[in-house]
């Protein structure tokens, strides 16, 4: 039935606006010639006065939209949570999957983007034309997009936008599918895209100033920083890296190179080693640990005293940045929501939860968290992160994103 709707949708200018929902469209083997009539219909269309309407899709599982006030996408509330509300939302997700966007979103409800757009085939709207015409929007500071292949030329028009994107100050995160034949061609069995060479495209977007995923975990990873790293500043790749487990500080220490990107792990300078000294000593804990970069300040060390520590280090000179790991079950930290059996509480004004972000939110440098434990302590993370804080569930991957994010904001950041 798409035909003859498309066909009645332009002759009689029924719709400014048109979200595709069919699959199969240029993805079922024989249907070529209905996706290549429908393309030139559209064309046609474009070419009149008024332009007749715009087309996403097909096979789009629909458009979430904040600032439109709308959601068509029909999953239910009691399988996908939505956000509501007036709130500033800084993510647009564009992504020929949808399932690929609801599946984030369900995993990281956090994300909460303006936007969440389903392009599917492209059959006329693609990812260039959509990253060109968002890129200009104040409140938009990071992009989300997933891709499995470009229209025709369009993926050097999706470079250029990138490019354009990223010289405004803002950040672009990006996943391409099918790097090996048997993904290309499940590519072209999905959104009929045309997968083209991996490498080329990896490197164009690369060189454009994005941060390019090798795999799902490291999209999710990047998203992890840019979004609340915003408005930090990548000075330099010297990092502290602090926690108060010894396989922590060894995982961090491993982890500071990726791909080409480095970080470094300088000792601190005589001042800072002085005032940790002085910490250290007046909570009795010089006895365990000494003052080094990684720096392992043990299990013994309480909310206040761990804080004051990560404190001194960032305002050391020669510091850029900082992985902050705290292993939640050691009884000397609150690190639990208030409950039955104990005494903690992450609401406590002395808590790490509390006191680390507000320690924080004071410099301009990044830092990331790390809570590498289970569920008990998932509120814990939910203040973190409300807190504004990036927080991952283990150390090595905290690293690793870090060093990538240094790596490209101090490549690409517009000058001040």
């Amino acid at each position: 039935q798409v035909a003859g709707v498309i066909k009645d949708l332009i002759e009689f200018d029924r719709a400014n606006a048109v979200i595709l929902i069919p699959g199969g469209i240029g993805e079922k083997e024989g249907s070529e010639n209905l996706e290549a009539d429908l393309r030139e219909r559209i064309r046609e269309a474009h070419r009149r006065d008024g332009g007749g309407p715009l087309f996403l899709g097909g096979n789009s599982l629909g458009v979430i939209s904040h600032p439109g006030r709308y959601d068509t996408m029909f999953i239910p509330d009691t399988k996908l949570p939505k956000s509501r509300g007036e709130h500033a939302r800084k993510l647009c997700f564009i992504s020929q999957s949808g399932a690929f966007i609801i599946s984030t979103l369900s995993r990281m409800p956090w994300l909460d983007p303006a936007y969440a757009l389903s392009i599917g085939n492209q059959i006329d709207l693609t990812a260039g034309d959509l990253l060109a015409y968002i890129k200009a929007d104040p409140e938009i500071e990071v992009f989300a997009v997933y891709m499995e292949g470009f229209q025709p030329c369009d993926g050097h028009a999706f470079a250029a936008a990138v490019k354009e994107t990223v010289a405004l100050g803002k950040d672009v995160v990006f996943y391409k599918a099918g790097r090996t034949s048997e993904g290309r061609s499940a590519t072209a069995g999905h959104t009929a895209s045309v997968a083209g060479d991996y490498a080329v495209c990896e490197n164009a977007i690369s060189q454009a100033g994005a941060f390019v995923a090798s795999d799902f975990g490291e999209f999710c990873d990047f998203l992890r920083v840019t979004i609340p790293l915003r408005g930090k500043s990548a000075c330099g790749n010297r990092l502290a890296a602090i926690s108060n487990a010894g396989y922590e500080s060894v995982g961090m220490a491993d982890s500071i190179k990726v791909n080409g990107a480095e970080l470094t792990l300088p000792s601190f300078e005589a001042r800072t080693e002085e005032a940790l000294t002085k910490i250290l000593s007046d909570n009795r804990l010089d006895g365990l640990v000494d003052v080094k970069n990684p720096f392992d300040v043990t299990p013994m060390a309480g909310d206040t005293v761990f804080t004051d520590m990560i404190v001194e280090v960032l305002g050391d000179r020669g510091i850029d940045a900082a992985v902050v790991g705290i292993v939640p079950l050691t009884p000397a930290m609150q690190t639990l929501a208030p409950g039955d059996g104990h005494r903690e509480s992450i609401e406590d004004p002395g808590s790490i939860a509390q006191l680390l972000p507000s320690a924080v939110s004071t410099t301009d440098k990044p830092v990331v968290a790390v809570v590498d434990s289970g569920a008990p302590v998932d509120p814990l993370v939910s203040v973190l992160r409300a807190g504004g804080m990036p927080v991952f569930r283990a150390a090595d991957r905290a690293v690793r994103a870090l060093c990538k994010w240094v790596d490209v904001k101090s490549r690409f950041s517009p000058s001040p």
